[in-house]
Formats: C-alpha cells, sequence, structure tokens
C-alpha cells in the first residue's frame, strides 16, 4: 500500500471564532473535515440539510460535550477568508457567507465570499411568471383533462371489481 504525502493546507477548526470547544478537527480549502479523534484520522461525511447545505456534526470536548451542527461552508469562510468584516449572524447588518456559482454543495474557499445580508437578498432580480398566459391555461386544461380520464378510469375498474365480487357471492 502505498502512502502519499498530503500537500494540502488544513487549519484548526478550535483556532476558529465559536469553535474553541473542538478541539479534534481541521478543515482544508476544498471543503473537507478531517476528525483526529482515535487512532486513525479519516475525513468527515456532509450531511445535507433541509435547506440544502452540507452541514457536520463536531462534538465539543472542552467543557461541554455535546454535539454541534455545523455548516461547512461557514467552517471554510472561517478558516480561509478571515473575519467578516461586520459580525456573522442573521439579523439585519450581519454578514453571510454567499457561494459565487449559487451552487450550495460547492464549498470551495475560492468559491465562497463575505457579504451583508442585504447584499445576498438582493444580488437577483425576481423572475416573476406571468399570469394567465394562453400556453399555461393550455397546460393546465390538458392536465385537468387527463386527471379527470384517470379518475373515469379508475372508477369504471372499481366499479367492474366490485360487479364481479357481487356476482361471486
Amino acid at each position: 500500500m502505498y502512502n502519499f504525502v498530503d500537500t494540502q493546507e488544513w487549519i484548526p477548526v478550535h483556532t476558529l471564532p465559536g469553535f474553541e470547544a473542538c478541539i479534534e478537527y481541521y478543515v482544508n480549502d476544498k471543503g473537507a473535515v478531517k476528525s483526529t479523534k482515535g487512532k486513525v484520522e479519516r475525513i468527515l461525511k456532509h450531511k445535507i440539510s433541509s435547506n440544502g447545505y452540507p452541514t457536520i456534526n463536531l462534538t465539543q470536548r472542552v467543557g461541554r460535550g455535546k454535539l454541534k451542527t455545523v455548516l461547512v461552508h461557514v467552517l471554510v469562510a472561517f478558516a480561509f477568508k478571515g473575519l467578516p468584516p461586520t459580525p456573522y449572524g442573521r439579523r439585519a447588518g450581519c454578514s453571510v457567507v454567499d457561494h459565487i456559482d449559487e451552487n450550495k454543495k460547492n464549498c470551495r474557499a475560492d468559491n465562497l465570499r463575505w457579504v451583508s445580508r442585504r447584499e445576498n437578498n438582493t444580488k437577483f432580480n425576481y423572475a416573476r411568471r406571468p399570469k394567465n398566459t394562453p400556453e399555461q391555461d393550455a397546460a393546465y386544461a390538458e392536465r385537468q383533462k387527463i386527471a379527470k380520464r384517470d379518475y373515469m378510469r379508475r372508477t369504471r375498474a372499481k366499479q367492474k371489481e366490485a360487479k364481479i365480487e357481487e356476482r361471486d357471492k
């Protein structure tokens, strides 16, 4: 078996603000998180949260002992993009991490940047769909026709089964 030299830069997670109790973890600029718990180092698998972002669970060792679920892109941004210009958070005036290519699963450091919440919410114009266009009306009518046809087909099948059961009794 070959042992290759790891040339990636790994930043200890416990040196990042807010993660001081997570002493056995390291993050690299590609979005990988390494655990040094136990005898063997291993790369942690990302879990996808309900809003589509990769997360990991970190065990807090110093003084707490609880699990902390962390967004991977936030770890990478704190490690490789420095501290945000304003405090990190969800309130107005706070900084958030923005994915430049709009791919939530791409947590590479060169794809992330700090932006204000307002910048993040207003970077694209919302595409409003036109209502009641002829194409939409025709598509809706076709869906309704198919749905009604399927409903009638199922109803006739149930009636036929009921007649067969009555006859067999």
